[in-house]
């Protein structure tokens, strides 16, 4: 059985979880349109397209099959010119066949409690899996109150990586102790030693160091050393004023001014004078492919210089990053300091050289101190790789003194470990045990399952439901269409000259072959092997389409469903009715003296801001008004059935209260057609508006109202209650519904 839903996040449901909760046997859920209802019904049905913002709980944890009702199932059993699934439901068997079929429901019935039983045992708040995480509390408890607080001081090496999770801590204790299965360690050092070493190998000193990073001066050195630098570059000599620029030294400039002459109209770029004809052809001459090709290599190295200093600045910028006690800092700065100014001086020179190619460039000498940086971090690596060699032997000892103290504090809560330990083992092999046995009976009830349907198929057939729909449909006065197999698994929707119906249905006559449809689902199933498992039904809203004869003949059906699962004589179990029409919840709720109302709950779904919210009510919500039967018997737009029912509710409140009223002596002050009017209206009173057969006995035309009403208050006066009557009559005002 169904025991809760919770909703969230879901259409009209907002953010705050509503739960639909501690349901009933039979549950009738009031709500207006647009209130959430439908979703209701679509999480139930489907809970696997709202994981994670609905859950579903179950009694044992065991679904059932759930069956319902709402504008999804129409749709989906329903489209137009589709074939529709056969309701298989008991046909007639041998006396043999039956009572097996009881039998094996019998067995499944009690194999089922005894699963919900075993589950309660083993999931329930006092079961076997909260028995043994209290176990595993209570070890993870002693372990961080008795073990580790105590020794945090002194062992916070050894428990490094777990001081901040009393789950880690635990868990090594756990491990330990199941790697020693339990058996004492015939070697214990003492608590003195351990700490002492402690301190020697895990003191703040005893850290591995990374080596300091090694920089290739080569890129740097080459290029300062390039003769290209030192080389005097100008033009060719073979030109006739070749000895002129080179005698007085102005063969950059001339240079300079070559590379303006195409923008100088043949003018100097300098002086603005008019040039000789061919003193430009004779520049080209002179800045020959020799001078071309020294400019080329006098950039590159000037580019690899500069990229190699840049390099240089970072490796320099890192280094002195560095914290290591091995690292002669001060001394590798003032070096470095040293050979970053000489760098600088590069830079110029390099400039200088670009920009006058015949000057001869002295580079300084670097070497001193790049030898210096060299022997810096030599020495400091060499040291470093010492103390690593050093750290590493000291870790292979400290895994022996964890070990060791580990050791230590095992055997010192020895005693306490082991009953906590033999609670946690006992707790385990009675969660196993009871696994265990609910997996046997769960196989168990597969088996006899299987039985059951193997039997089911030998008398289940889907031609008992066709006609009895047909029939039901006749007497409703729905005779222009039927159901008819199709094949022998499924119906198709006939015309009485046997074409199909198609789309031609109307929403009302849709709506009524869809609820009859359903309604002999739940006492079958869509296959053989279905027929008589365990199912609960949820119906929505579904009497919107149908007039107000039809919508008695359905409450009566939802009423006799809610009676089977009230006396838990058919596969369904349960039962989740959600309406917005008053007078159908009315006569679902209705109830008389005989009648059982215990495992009956009540709701009410309401919007408020654009969010849907569930409440449970104590009672029934829609009180049943005695001036909305009067209301009824005024409207001039009430149907006749509206009307006769509620004269019918009126006599049993009334005139049972009072009492002491013959029927017959009445029934002798009437004749003809006014005596039938009234032996009917006390027929309802005997038997019920909710017996099917009766209603079906008194179908009269809607022409014969004004006659109902006359006799109706010819009744009150023959009983000398003609005051109440005209009372009722002129003061009724409407409907008191607590429901708002």
């Amino acid at each position: 059985m169904l025991k809760s839903v919770r909703i969230s996040n879901v259409a009209s449901f907002g953010e705050t979880c509503q739960e639909f909760g501690d349901l009933g046997n039979v549950n009738f859920v009031y709500g207006s349109n647009g209130s959430g209802k439908t979703t209701i019904s679509r999480v139930i049905a489907t809970p696997e397209n709202y994981h994670g913002k609905c859950v579903l709980e179950w009694d044992g944890g065991i679904p059932l099959p759930t069956f319902v009702y709402n504008k999804d199932f129409v749709d989906a059993n329903f489209a137009p010119s589709s074939e529709i699934k056969g309701v298989f439901t008991l046909g007639a068997a041998d006396k043999a066949i039956v009572d097996a079929i009881g039998a094996k429901k019998r067995q499944i019935d009690d194999i089922s409690q005894k699963i919900i039983s075993l589950d309660s045992d083993l999931n329930g708040d006092s079961g076997k899996i909260a028995l043994l995480a209290e176990s595993e509390r209570a070890i993870e408890d002693y372990c961080w109150d008795k073990i580790r607080t105590p020794n945090d001081t002194d062992f916070k090496a050894v428990f490094k990586g777990l001081m901040g999770s009393k789950a880690k801590f635990k868990q090594q204790i756990v491990s330990l102790w199941a790697a020693r299965k339990g058996k004492r360690s015939e070697s214990v050092r003492t608590r003195v030693d351990l700490v002492s070493e402690i301190k020697s190998i895990f003191g703040s000193d005893s850290i591995r160091f990374s080596l300091l990073p090694i920089f290739d001066f080569s890129a740097l050195s080459n290029g300062i050393d390039n003769q290209i630098f030192r080389q005097v570059i100008i033009g060719s000599g073979d030109v006739d004023i070749a000895k002129l620029i080179n005698d007085i030294g102005i063969s950059d400039w001339v240079r300079e001014g070559h590379t303006h002459m195409n923008k100088s109209a043949g003018k100097c770029p300098f002086c603005q004078q008019i040039l000789p004809p061919d003193f430009a052809s004779k520049l080209d001459k002179y800045f020959d492919e020799s001078f071309t090709r020294n400019m080329s290599e006098l950039k590159t190295w000037s580019n690899n210089i500069k990229a190699a200093v840049d390099s240089l600045s970072k490796w320099i910028e890192a280094i002195e990053a560095i914290v290591n006690p091995y690292f002669d800092a001060l001394t590798f700065k003032e070096v470095a300091d040293r050979l970053v100014t000489k760098t600088v001086l590069v830079n110029r020179l390099i400039e200088s050289k670009q920009k006058e190619p015949s000057r001869v460039v002295e580079m300084p000498d670097i070497m001193p101190d790049v030898n210096l940086l060299k022997d810096i971090v030599s020495v400091t690596n060499k040291k470093i790789q010492e103390h690593n060699r050093l750290i590493d032997d000291k870790a292979a000892n400290g895994r022996r003194i964890i070990d060791e103290t580990w050791n230590l504090l095992i055997e010192e809560h020895r005693q306490d470990l082991e009953t906590l330990f033999a609670k946690r083992d006992n707790s385990e092999k009675a969660k196993s045990g009871v696994e265990q046995a609910k997996i046997a009976k769960e196989h168990e009830k597969r088996v006899i399952e299987a039985e059951l349907r193997e039997l089911q198929k030998k008398q289940t057939s889907i031609l008992p439901t066709v006609d009895a729909i047909n029939s039901m449909l006749s007497s409703f006065g729905f005779d222009s269409f039927k159901l008819a197999p199709a094949t022998e698994t499924t119906y198709k929707l006939k015309r009485s000259d046997g074409s199909d119906v198609n789309d031609t249905l109307s929403e009302g006559e849709r709506s009524f072959v869809t609820f009859l449809y359903f309604y002999h689902l739940l006492k079958g199933g869509v296959s053989s092997e279905r027929v008589e498992e365990n199912r609960i039904a949820v119906i929505d809203d579904p009497v919107s389409s149908l007039d107000s004869n039809v919508l008695f003949v359905v409450a009566s059906l939802v009423r006799q469903c809610a009676k089977d699962v009230q006396a838990n004589n058919s596969a369904l179990k349960q039962l989740i009715v959600l309406t917005h029409n008053v007078y159908f919840h009315k006569e679902l709720t209705f109830s008389r003296e005989h009648e059982k109302t215990k495992g009956i709950s009540y709701w009410v779904v309401k919007k408020r801001s654009n969010n849907s919210f569930i409440k449970r009510e104590t009672g029934n919500p829609i009180k049943t008004s005695y001036e909305l039967l009067w209301r009824e018997i005024q409207d001039e737009n009430s149907s006749l059935v509206s009307v006769q029912n509620a004269m019918r509710r009126i006599l049993e409140f009334y005139f049972k209260i009072l009492g002491g009223m013959n029927r017959e002596d009445l029934e002798s002050k009437f004749t003809g057609r006014d005596a039938f009017i009234v032996k009917s209206l006390f027929l309802w009173v005997n038997d019920g508006s909710h017996a099917i057969d009766d209603d079906l006995a008194y179908q009269v035309t809607e022409d014969s109202i004004d006659t109902y009403k006359e006799v109706f208050a010819r009744i009150f006066k023959e009983l000398k209650h003609e005051n109440h009557y005209n009372m009722m009559m002129c003061n009724s005002r409407g409907v008191n519904e607590s429901h708002e």
